[in-house]
């Protein structure tokens, strides 16, 4: 979920503009490919806890991630990660 669209779009502009490439195209594609590698190392660290990966890159990107806490997708948790810790666990908050 987008929280704030303008830190977002900020966060993603100054994300291409760190990053090498002739063009905004190039430049998507190298840091599409570096998140893969960032995924992967986790993975072949142990570590198959995406949402956390996922958490730690984008969490001063003004989005939420959110999750069905059942099947019947009835019921959501927000997941999120404690501040300040350095090998955090995602915590999951019910939000009804």
């Amino acid at each position: 979920m987008v929280d704030n669209q303008n830190v977002l779009y900020q966060a993603l502009q100054d994300d291409l503009n760190a990053t090498e490439g002739e063009d905004e195209e190039e430049k998507a594609d190298n840091l599409n490919e570096k998140l893969k590698k960032d995924y992967d190392k986790e993975v072949t660290n142990g570590n198959s806890d995406l949402e956390r990966v996922f958490l730690k890159k984008f969490k001063d990107y003004g989005i939420s991630l959110y999750k069905a806490s059942n099947n019947s997708m009835e019921n959501w948790d927000k997941l999120k990660l404690p501040d300040n810790t350095p090998n955090p666990e995602v915590e999951h908050q019910p939000c009804n």
